[in-house]
């Protein structure tokens, strides 16, 4: 048996402005922080390229008691077609990206290089307590470029919200 998905089962608009379980979106740009993405897992709790933007209180709502995991994403960090970057993109349908060259749609290795102005800080946590313990990515800047990306003309290509 397959457990649902929320990335198949909201309705909302799929982009990253707006809430995909209510529709919400903040009024002012510094309310954008409303707005969390979320990294969806299979079937077997392992990360998927799937994405899904909800307001902070449909996430307490949703997450939680959904049978499926999902991990919140850092406000930085990559996920091909749910960054700034990838909003005018040919690849990008909705939080998907559908490059071929990337690895998760089939793509041969080593897929897209994304690449960072200011480079993601890495290190590990050493705890007592065995599970707090592991490697851990701090990623101060958004990513700046994508190998695969192709630039659309935003006047031929309509952005949901824009």
């Amino acid at each position: 048996m397959t457990m649902p998905r929320l990335s198949d089962d909201l309705t909302g608009p799929r982009d990253l402005r707006h809430c995909q379980a209510c529709g919400m979106t903040p009024l002012l740009p510094e309310a954008s922080s409303d707005l969390t993405a979320w990294l969806e897992h299979d079937d077997n709790d392992r990360p998927e390229p799937i994405a899904v933007v909800l307001c902070r209180s449909c996430a307490a709502r949703l997450i939680e008691p959904h049978a499926r995991l999902y991990r919140e994403l850092d406000a930085n960090e990559p996920v091909p077609g749910a960054m700034h970057l990838c909003v005018l993109c040919r690849h990008r349908d909705g939080l998907l990206c559908t490059n071929p060259a990337a690895m998760f749609n089939g793509g041969p290795a080593p897929g897209l290089k994304i690449e960072f102005d200011t480079p993601p800080q890495r290190g590990f946590i050493r705890c007592s307590r065995p599970r707090r313990s592991g490697p851990y990515v701090v990623y101060p800047a958004p990513p700046t470029r994508c190998s695969g990306r192709e630039h659309v003309d935003p006047s031929t290509f309509h952005v949901v919200g824009e």
